[in-house]
């Protein structure tokens, strides 16, 4: 009932142009939603960061994945990655869009593709 509320207030335009202009006026934006698909494009374009922690479904594993150009991944590949770094409780996976670098809960760069191969 609060998401209906929330949504039929025109918070999401708000919350757009936020996204869009709150740089040039210094405002961040930390946002938290229980699926990627419940922020709009826009916000989800706009961001310099995500945390995911393990999708509940292959439904939410391809929205992610559509939303996000990891070093050019298959949707295989990025299934294993998420996979492999989500696999103990609470663990998560942090994707640094400025930098298209993966980090893991520690952390720690995940090395990816042709970074395995160079080690």
């Amino acid at each position: 009932m609060a998401e209906k509320n929330f949504k039929s207030n025109n918070n999401d335009d708000i919350l757009n142009k936020l996204a869009i202009r709150g740089r040039h006026l210094n405002i961040s934006i930390i946002l938290c939603a229980q699926k990627t698909t419940g922020t709009s494009t826009v916000i989800r374009s706009q961001a310099d960061g995500l945390f995911v922690f393990k999708p509940r479904s292959l439904a939410e594993t391809k929205a992610i994945y559509e939303d996000n150009s990891i070093n050019n991944m298959s949707l295989n590949e990025f299934k294993d990655l998420l996979n492999k770094v989500t696999e103990e409780k609470y663990a998560f996976m942090y994707v640094n869009y400025q930098q298209n670098i993966v980090y893991d809960k520690t952390f720690t760069k995940v090395k990816l593709g042709e970074e395995e191969e160079e080690s």
